[in-house]
């Protein structure tokens, strides 16, 4: 399924997430996530890193970011705050503390909430068990378990009559009354009653509500301009919203008119003033998801032929069709052929598209005419899972990263000439790719070390351009790691340096980590790469790192040296391979025996050999030869002529004789052999019998002879001889292995008979 599809599964996240914003506000301590305004200050109130300034805030064991010209600082467990200067405005007498906003702050003071104002005056007294930032004028805050709001003065605009509510955002705020949704306005006044079960905030003058399972919106007086009718609705986008009803989408205008009609199997938000919508088609297989476009007047611009697509980027989408990519204009061209051969090609950006290769380890860039003007190495390996298109490189500002390892990247100009490598967070280009973000700042992270195997992750703060205004030595700034842009306010950023303890948190390939436990130290950063630290703490805090570093090279080394002398944990105990004479009939099995640098080999019951041995590039080694590969991934062992070994036991004292009680293990007895020999080749009949049946199958299907009947019968044989051979396997020769081998061709099959609709 096109990964279009995430954009319903996006919106219901966000659903998910206003709920729990809620929740938290209820539950307590969840005001400061309603709505984090960071707003950037004139030229007056920035902040200047002079000596005064560093040695004024060294008396304090924590600091907060900057907002509004005042920051937030602990000292002996009470919190204050300081101004511009770091002069200590308000005195550390409260117990837990919010940033400014709007000229106001939330302050607690046994365990009661109240609001001070940038003098230190309390124009609220603490008198609430919560209490939410400013937003548009208005707060929430809570007493005796339910909600209401106060404005600048104090004064309480609402009964505290609900036992919900969220901050206000295009003049209407969402409160819970009886169970039930519904918006006030800034009088206070119910603008839309609470009879819904559930709503979203506001959007573009737009807010999505739900009534008995089904979804409707309101305008922003509160009418009801598209009734709850429909099973699912996206966000509008270009004045237009995809609906879906009877399981097919359509789009609605925002006078709640259908442009679109629901016929549509998916629907996409609109998008340069197109959208991807998909119908269902049949093949051989079943059904197949086909794409194509419509415009804002409900016109199928684009037929839906296409496996997959892309939204529309600078005039053309991406559309894919028997495993091959290409791009179609908005006129329902196909202005580049589809003929590219690639996993997945990018949106264009700067007349340019990413084109990530079927081998999965180069891509080349393409222009709007399907030319291609340079090719390079790329590697997503490292990624937690596999990736998408939405994941594709674009160019910002003339400029590309390629990511070539987690944490390594090459930047190249639109010419395809390097500009460098850097160890800056693969991908971080992507985060910039937002047109509408009003985030100016981004915070980067780097690899650092010596050694390629091991390196530890450090954070510093970039512009919108790429520039790199820190350094990247900080264990977080404005309380973040990687990945996260931001405002500045202030002119600048909260940095923390940590002395690493023992514990850490390794990535997925265990290359490099980051500290979760340390020593932190709290100062400010400037946007020319000043900060507040000294030179001798940075130094220490960088010795911390690289000794954790230096100790998980040397067990490293240790682990691998004792690897080598005996192999992996997973290797050792007792292995069983089946021996076959010339025409593939079974003689008995050999059983080999590791046990840290030592094996026993038997054969019959009897011990055959008793040798050392070493594991060196995943081979097990006898005096020099390799005889067995080791598959690490899948933790079996492969003999030297292909054959898969069983691991019967852990055991590393195991010996054959001393299991002869049991048939499974038993190697000795005429008896056991023969009958073991009997359940073989009765194996052998049953999947000859099988092959007979498939290959008639086959031959109805080319043929177009299908005979309804018969093809009842050749599948209720086959699975049956798949479940006589499972039985065989498991209760009769005790083979775990080849039971589960049987099992997994069954489900295999049983897989097939649904694709071919039998």
């Amino acid at each position: 399924m096109t990964t279009l599809n995430n954009t319903h599964t996006k919106y219901k996240t966000k659903l998910l997430l206003t709920i729990i914003i809620v929740l938290c506000f209820i539950l307590g301590g969840g005001f400061y996530i309603l709505k984090q305004s960071n707003i950037t200050n004139n030229k007056d109130t920035i902040v200047e890193l002079t000596p005064d300034f560093i040695k004024a805030i060294q008396k304090y064991d924590e600091l907060d970011v900057f907002n509004e010209g005042y920051a937030a600082v602990c000292k002996d467990g009470k919190w204050g705050y300081i101004n511009t200067k770091g002069e200590e405005i308000i005195q550390c007498i409260y117990s837990k503390v919010n940033p400014f906003h709007e000229g106001y702050a939330a302050v607690c003071k046994d365990d009661k909430w109240g609001y001070i104002n940038t003098k230190g005056e309390e124009i609220v007294q603490c008198q609430y068990s919560e209490a939410s930032p400013f937003s548009e004028g208005y707060a929430v805050v809570v007493k005796d378990d339910n909600c209401g709001f106060i404005n600048t003065k104090g004064e309480e605009i609402t009964q505290f009559q609900y036992s919900g509510a969220s901050y206000f955002g295009e003049k209407c705020a969402m409160v819970r009354k009886d169970g039930k949704w519904g918006f006030i306005n800034k009088d206070g006044e119910e603008i839309v009653q609470c009879q819904y079960s559930q709503i979203l905030p506001y959007m573009n003058g737009y807010a999505e509500v739900r009534k008995d399972d089904k979804s409707g919106f309101v305008n922003a007086e509160g009418n009801e301009i598209a009734p709850c009718q429909y099973s699912e609705v996206s966000p509008f986008s270009e004045g237009y919203a995809a609906v879906c009803k009877d399981f097919e989408w359509g789009y609605i205008n925002t006078k709640g008119e259908e442009i679109v009609p629901c016929q549509y199997s998916h629907a996409s938000s609109f998008n340069e003033g197109y959208a991807a919508v998909c119908k269902y088609d049949k093949d051989e297989w079943g059904f197949v998801e086909k794409w194509g476009f419509v415009n804002a007047k409900g016109e199928e611009i684009v037929p839906c032929k296409y496996k997959d697509v892309s939204p529309f980027s600078e005039g053309f989408a991406a559309v894919c069709k028997d495993k091959k990519w290409g791009y179609v204009d908005t006129k329902g061209k196909e202005a580049i052929p589809i003929n590219i051969e690639a996993k997945f090609v990018g949106d264009f950006s700067e007349g340019l598209a990413f084109v990530y290769k079927e081998d999965g380890n180069s891509f080349s860039v393409i222009d709007t005419i399907g030319n291609t003007v340079f090719s390079g190495y790329v590697d997503f390996s490292w990624t937690f899972e596999e990736v998408d298109k939405s994941e594709m490189p674009r160019y910002f500002k003339g400029k590309l990263y390629v990511p070539i390892a987690e944490f390594k990247s090459v930047v190249y100009d639109k010419q395809g000439n390097k500009i460098k490598e850097t160890y800056d967070y693969a991908c971080d280009n992507k985060y910039f790719t937002d047109k509408n973000s009003d985030k100016e700042y981004f915070i980067f992270q780097k690899g650092n070390g010596d050694n390629e195997n091991y390196k530890y992750l450090t954070v510093g703060l970039k512009n919108k351009d790429g520039k790199e205004l820190t350094p990247a030595i900080y264990a977080y700034i404005n309380g973040y790691n990687a990945g996260h842009d931001i405002k500045v306010s202030n002119g600048v950023v909260l940095v923390t340096l940590c002395e690493v303890g023992e514990e850490v948190e390794w990535n997925a390939n265990e290359t490099h980590f980051t500290p979760i436990e340390g020593k932190l130290y709290y100062g400010y950063a400037d946007l020319n790469g000043n900060d507040t630290f000294s030179e001798e703490l940075k130094k220490k805090c960088k010795e911390s790192y690289e000794q954790r570093v230096n100790e998980f090279y040397q067990k490293d080394l240790e682990e691998k040296q004792r690897l080598r002398g005996e192999g992996p944990d997973w290797l050792q105990g007792a292995w069983r391979m089946q021996l076959t004479d010339d025409y593939g009939r079974h003689l008995g099995y050999m059983y080999e025996v590791f046990n840290h640098g030592t094996s026993k080999a038997y054969a019959n019951g009897s011990l055959i050999s008793e040798r050392n041995y070493t594991v060196s590039d995943d081979m097990v080694i006898y005096e020099n030869n390799g005889y067995y590969q080791l598959d690490n991934g899948r933790q079996i062992i492969i003999s030297a002529d292909g054959q898969k070994m069983q691991k019967v036991s852990n055991d590393t004292s195991y010996s054959p004789t001393s299991y002869s009680s049991s048939s499974f293990y038993s190697d000795n007895g005429n008896s056991n052999n023969r009958q073991e020999k009997e359940y073989m080749l009765k194996l052998s009949k049953l999947s000859d019998k099988g092959k007979e049946l498939v290959n008639e199958l086959s031959s109805m299907r080319a043929n177009g002879n299908i005979d309804p009947f018969r093809i009842m019968y050749i599948k209720q044989n086959l699975i049956r001889y798949k479940d006589e051979q499972i039985d065989i396997a498991a209760n009769k020769l005790h083979d775990s292995q080849l039971a589960r081998e049987y099992m997994e061709q069954k489900r295999k099959l049983l897989l097939a008979f649904k694709q071919m609709g039998i």
